[in-house]
């Protein structure tokens, strides 16, 4: 899914808005995650940070 600069901006606590950005893979991480749901994909986290990372890699 497509992510707009509001809406990952809204999904963070506004004490952590104002520091440093995440890197791009947490971000890619986070959609890749919202996807997965969606398509009603539900395993562990460990799994699925794996799967990001390798799916990132290609």
């Amino acid at each position: 899914p497509k992510m707009t600069a509001e809406e990952f901006l809204r999904s963070r606590p506004l004490s952590r808005a104002y520091f440093r950005s995440p890197n791009s893979f947490f971000i890619y991480r986070q959609q890749f995650v919202k996807q997965l749901k969606l398509e009603n994909y539900n395993d562990q986290m460990v799994k699925v940070s794996k799967w990001a990372g390798i799916f990132w890699s290609n």
